[in-house]
């Protein structure tokens, strides 16, 4: 028998593969499949995430395992779609398939306000798990059989609401897929440390494109001269403008940067000192999210070819780890076309496309072209 286990899976958790497992394990089913909803004609939910990316969160999380699939057949029907038509149709492309119906106890209490709920009781077996809160209504229906599957002490909806706190969800969600999850979910507030509009541009039309709420902030003490400094501080704030993006404006005091890397003046580009430029800067970024309600926070710097993405992500990281409720989103900016979108918005927009990194020791790599750039894949 083939368990068809609806839901909107938003997102699919560790409690629903523990049911999947139980039927199996139990011989409840030979076969497990995960029928994804893209629209669930009970509920309204202005939160559901787009159902292919809700389909990569299942197929991630039940990868390599025997017995379970993931069917998007409900995609490709009309919406929303009402449950007794999906079993009419996965009848007719799976003739050979016996199939039964999975649902939880708070669903079975509603069961007779789903459309055709006698018919679907009348041809198909119901297997209904425990929910939290839930009780018998078993014996309202025919062809009904509780089964005594673990009890998931999460639901998607507290996920959520874990995610959109900055908080910790590795222990409800599926390791395989935890990185999606988090991806997909998380905030869509984002505090972005910006260095310049050349390095910005591309990274603050992605993140717009994908639905992201970015709030910029500049911080650069290391940037000499303060003409220099400003310069590069307009065009961010020209083009954060055109967008319609709020910028906040950190504090100029070189004076206290060149305290903080006293003794690495010698160092090469990509060096200590530049390691501890980030560090300075990311532990800013880091204060100034934390102040103003930002649980995660991420930096243009990561998509210049002539930085260390290793040293960004190791400054962002620390400076998260010294601010409760804070982390550090690690992505290489360099990928997914954005390198090539970054010389389009130069050339567009006409910003002012600085010659050297910012502190007067990195204008030593203007007199040393011989410096090798890094490729988009290079994370030196």
């Amino acid at each position: 028998m083939t368990g068809l286990f609806f839901g909107s899976f938003n997102p699919f958790h560790k409690g629903h593969l523990q049911i999947a497992q139980y039927l199996l394990s139990a011989g409840y089913c030979q076969q497990v499949w995960f029928v994804i909803s893209p629209r669930n004609p009970m509920k309204e939910e202005a939160s559901l995430l787009d159902e292919q990316k809700r389909l990569e969160i299942v197929q991630a999380s039940i990868a390599g395992r025997k017995g379970m699939r993931a069917c998007d057949i409900e995609f490709h029907m009309p919406k929303p779609s009402y449950t007794y038509a999906t079993l009419q149709l996965l009848r007719e492309k799976w003739p050979e398939e016996e199939f039964a119906l999975i649902i939880g106890e708070d669903n079975l209490r509603n069961f007779h306000l789903w459309r055709d709920a006698e018919k679907i009781a009348d041809r198909y077996k119901i297997l209904v798990y425990p929910r939290r809160g839930g009780e018998s209504v078993a014996a309202s229906w025919e062809h009904v059989l509780q089964v005594d599957a673990p009890l998931a002490d999460i639901s998607s909806t507290e996920i959520r609401a874990r995610l959109e706190q900055g908080q910790d969800v590795s222990s409800y969600v599926p390791a395989a897929a935890l990185a999606l999850v988090l991806e997909y979910y998380s905030s869509r507030k984002l505090l972005l440390h910006c260095c310049c509009a050349p390095c910005s541009a591309a990274i603050l039309e992605w993140l717009l494109a994908h639905e992201y709420r970015p709030t910029l902030y500049y911080y650069n003490p290391n940037i000499f001269p303060r003409e220099e400094y400003e310069i590069r501080k307009s065009e961010c704030s020209r083009y954060a403008r055109s967008l319609g993006v709020e910028m906040i404006d950190g504090d100029y005091d070189h004076s206290h940067w060149l305290e903080q890397v006293n003794g690495l003046e010698s160092e090469p580009e990509r060096g200590k000192r530049c390691l501890q430029c980030f560090r300075l800067r990311m532990w800013e970024a880091a204060r100034v999210a934390q102040e103003n309600g930002f649980h995660r926070f991420a930096t243009t710097l990561a998509s210049s070819r002539w930085k260390s993405l290793e040293q960004i992500a190791e400054a962002g990281h620390w400076a998260a780890s010294q601010f409760d409720g804070v982390t550090f989103w690690e992505k290489n900016w360099r990928k997914g076309g954005l390198s090539e979108r970054r010389r389009v918005l130069l050339a567009q927009n006409g910003f002012y496309n600085q010659q050297y990194c910012g502190c007067e020791f990195s204008c030593r790599r203007i007199e040393n072209q011989d410096l090798p750039q890094f490729g988009e894949g290079d994370k030196r």
